[in-house]
């Protein structure tokens, strides 16, 4: 039988995950720079809720990258951090590419 408590991990999860994604929004938009506040903020709000856990912590590192770095990505042939982050880097740059086109 299936008893509410069950349901509480559950719960519990998806309210870490939401409260994951809003400080990542929040870490996004406060980077340092306007142009990278605009830029990475811009990205991390665009894809983040399609992002799984997995993701989630390589969009968390990817934060971790200094503003100068991410904001040459679209500009370097390899980018400087590459080890678990190349998915999201690409989709940066991706990102980045589109708006210089604009």
């Amino acid at each position: 039988m299936f008893a509410y408590h069950d349901s509480l991990p559950i719960l519990e999860n998806i309210v870490n995950i939401d409260t994951k994604k809003k400080k990542l929004k929040y870490r996004s938009l406060r980077r340092g720079t306007k142009e990278a506040d605009s830029v990475i903020g811009g990205f991390v709000h665009k894809i983040i809720d399609d992002l799984d856990d997995n993701q989630l912590i390589e969009l968390e590192n990817l934060l971790d990258i200094p503003d100068p770095d991410l904001m040459d990505i679209p500009t370097k042939d390899k980018p400087k951090y590459i080890n678990g982050k190349l998915t999201l880097l690409s989709m940066l740059r991706q990102y980045q590419k589109q708006l210089l086109e604009q």
